[in-house]
C-alpha cells in the first residue's frame, strides 16, 4: 500500500529544494563513468574466460592453444603499446555525449560528434614524455596499457585520468555508454 500524502510531499519537497531524492550507492557506482569502463572491461574479461572455459571442455589441446595464444596476444599488445603514448582514449570527463582523445605523432586531438578540436602537443623529452596545452601550460604524461594519466609536473599531483578506448569512433545513439 502506498502513502500518496508522503510520496507526494516527499515529490514535493524534492522540486522546493531543486534536488533529487538520494539514491543508493549502487546507483550512483553504476551512472559513474569510471565504472562504466571498469563494467566494460569486466564484461569482455568474463566472456573470453567463459568461452575459453567452454572450447577447453570439448577440446582440451584446442583450449591450451587458444589461451596460450591470448596470452601471447596481451603481451605483445603490452610491449607495444609501452613504447608510446599513441591511439585513443576515452574522455571520461566531458558532458558530450561521446567524445574521445586522439594522439597521434605528437599531436592531441578532442574528437566529439562536431569534429576535432583541442589540438595540444606532446613530446618525449629526457624527464620524460610531456604535454603542452593551447595555453603553453605543461603537463606530465604517464601512460600504460590502461590508459594515460596526466600530471602537474612540479608536485608530481595527478590531474587526469583517460582510459584506453576499445572503440576507434564517435559512439552511435544506440550503442550502450559503457561501451568505450
Amino acid at each position: 500500500m502506498v502513502n500518496y500524502p508522503l510520496v507526494l510531499l516527499s515529490v514535493g519537497a524534492a522540486k522546493l529544494y531543486d534536488t533529487a531524492p538520494p539514491r543508493s550507492w549502487f546507483y550512483w557506482f553504476v551512472n559513474s563513468p569510471y565504472s562504466s569502463f571498469l563494467i566494460g572491461r569486466f564484461v569482455v574479461l568474463l566472456l573470453l574466460i567463459l568461452a575459453i572455459a567452454l572450447v577447453w571442455r570439448r577440446c582440451r589441446a584446442f583450449g591450451v592453444s587458444i589461451t596460450l595464444l591470448l596470452v601471447l596476444g596481451i603481451a605483445v599488445f603490452s610491449v607495444l603499446k609501452s613504447y608510446s603514448p599513441d591511439g585513443i582514449y576515452a574522455d571520461l570527463l566531458s558532458h558530450e555525449s561521446d567524445s574521445y582523445f586522439l594522439l597521434s605523432n605528437g599531436k592531441i586531438e578532442w574528437i566529439t560528434k562536431n569534429g576535432s578540436m583541442l589540438h595540444w602537443r606532446y613530446e618525449k623529452t629526457k624527464e620524460g614524455w610531456i604535454v603542452t596545452t593551447s595555453d603553453g601550460e605543461v603537463q606530465k604524461l604517464k601512460f600504460s596499457v590502461f590508459g594515460i594519466q596526466m600530471t602537474q609536473p612540479d608536485t608530481g599531483r595527478s590531474t587526469d585520468f583517460f582510459p584506453r578506448r576499445i572503440i576507434p569512433f564517435v559512439r552511435p545513439e544506440w550503442m550502450p555508454k559503457w561501451l568505450q
